[in-house]
């Protein structure tokens, strides 16, 4: 595999969109595809062949089913792949080897749904822990990719730090300090685009987070890469969902495309699809094995299966 396929959607329930097999056509397109809102909980059962869903229910009590994140994972990446421990409830962590992307470090996935502002599940105590995970792994590794439904308006807003000489000079910043504060100048040396368009010119709460939530050496990947990544994301009203990555994996990333969905397959929501490109180093010969084993709805052979690998956090 030369490229990891990619997608996330804002489904508004899961266990209706998988009884038609036009979302089964739409998941096998991928590698990966990350859900939102898929109000389920702890006892739901998803099944669809060749993928292993990784279900994380809401855990704040509810009395109608709302909220939660999920994971298809084809067969083939699941030996790869871990799930990552996570305190928040907004988020869903997927860990991707290195050995299997031939990059320097693992690739992380993240997955997101922030409820709005006046939604009973949306605390301060759930958004200062969705912070902290996303502080810790920008600390930890270089290769992140986030995606799914911030509920975040954020215009054409600067998302990352500019250099600020003066504050540099009366705080005695310098060195790698420096360097890690000034975004602006790591991405033009990385070549990424600092200019970001936009269709929706409108600014909310969340949006302003979401632009605070970047200065950790992330950047809004929507409008980056052309102008149909530029596209509103909801209806044609307003932009919410996102592609988000760390400023290392940008040479990782191929082009984002936002597709209108049918009811089908959300009430509202685009899909974002995006590769992230890799040279696997797992031999020709298992994975001709794992292919031809997942064609035909046999078990991946034993020495390529993660028995370990829990399927509901």
């Amino acid at each position: 595999m030369n490229s990891i396929k990619c997608a996330s959607l804002n489904v508004c329930g899961l266990k209706r969109r998988v009884e038609f097999p036009d979302f089964y056509e739409l998941v096998n397109k991928y590698d990966l595809f990350f859900v939102v809102e898929t109000k389920l909980d702890a006892n739901d059962v998803i099944s669809l062949p060749n993928f292993k869903f990784i279900n994380k229910p809401r855990k704040q009590p509810f009395i109608r089913k709302s909220g939660g994140l999920g994971i298809f994972i084809r067969d083939l990446l699941l030996p790869h792949c871990e799930i990552l421990d996570c305190d928040s409830d907004f988020i869903l962590w997927l860990k991707l080897s290195k050995l299997y992307c031939n990059t320097d470090q693992d690739v992380i996935f993240g997955v997101t749904y922030i409820p709005p502002l006046q939604s009973r599940f949306y605390t301060l105590d759930e958004f200062e822990a969705y912070e902290n995970e996303i502080i810790t792994k920008c600390s930890q590794y270089d290769k992140i990719f986030l995606c799914g439904d911030w509920n975040a308006q954020t215009s054409n807003l600067l998302d990352y730090s500019e250099s600020d000489d003066f504050l540099n000079n009366h705080f005695q910043i310098d060195g790698d300090n420096a360097v890690f504060l000034n975004q602006e100048e790591r991405m033009r040396s990385l070549g990424i685009p600092l200019t970001r368009l936009s269709a929706d010119n409108k600014i909310n709460n969340h949006g302003r987070s979401l632009i605070d939530t970047c200065k950790n050496n992330l950047i809004i990947l929507n409008g980056r890469l052309g102008f149909d990544s530029a596209k509103m994301t909801f209806r044609n009203i307003s932009t919410i969902d996102y592609v988000i990555i760390s400023l290392d994996a940008f040479k990782h990333i191929e082009a984002l495309n936002i597709n209108t969905t049918d009811r089908l397959f959300s009430d509202g929501d685009a899909l974002l699809e995006y590769n992230v490109k890799c040279r696997s180093s797992i031999s020709t010969a298992v994975y001709s094995q794992c292919a031809k084993n997942s064609t035909a709805g046999k078990p991946i052979p034993k020495a390529s299966l993660a028995d370990e690998f829990s399927m509901n956090i």
